[in-house]
């Protein structure tokens, strides 16, 4: 999970202005602390929503969407899709499951969309990542 203290003092400071920026009263203490929305998210990688990791921080859909862009360089659905690909890597690697059991855990809705995002993401179909890297592993 990423931590805010971790971050570079430039995002760091990004942050602070993003949520402060929103007035106050529309924004408990809770939303004020970018470690927040991290965990919650990796945590609930497979079920969330946007509109869950907005309500989880006490931010509207619109401020956390902004804040998500601005911190992360890339929107929700995309930050999601990168967690889930990290996800499914460590299963492919690390269970015996199924390409399509592997794609529901990990929250995608469907296979194919899976290995599509997934080809996209890391330049290999899911299957040809376990092989060439159990492969590789045995050499």
């Amino acid at each position: 999970p990423l931590s805010f203290s971790l971050l570079p003092q430039q995002t760091r400071h990004r942050v602070f202005h993003i949520t402060h920026a929103v007035p106050y009263s529309a924004h408990p203490p809770r939303s004020r602390n970018a470690d927040s929305w991290a965990p919650f998210i990796s945590e609930n990688y497979n079920t969330i929503t946007e509109k869950d990791a907005a309500d989880h921080c006490n931010l509207s859909y619109h401020h956390f969407s902004f804040a998500i862009k601005q911190l992360m360089g890339k929107n929700f659905s995309e930050y999601l899709t990168s967690i889930k690909i990290k996800e499914a890597e460590k299963m492919l690697l690390t269970t015996d499951h199924s390409i399509t059991d592997i794609a529901y855990e990990t929250g995608f809705s469907n296979v194919s969309h899976f290995i599509s995002r997934f080809r996209q993401y890391k330049g290999i179909t899911p299957a040809k990542f376990r092989k060439h890297v159990i492969i590789d592993n045995m050499r």
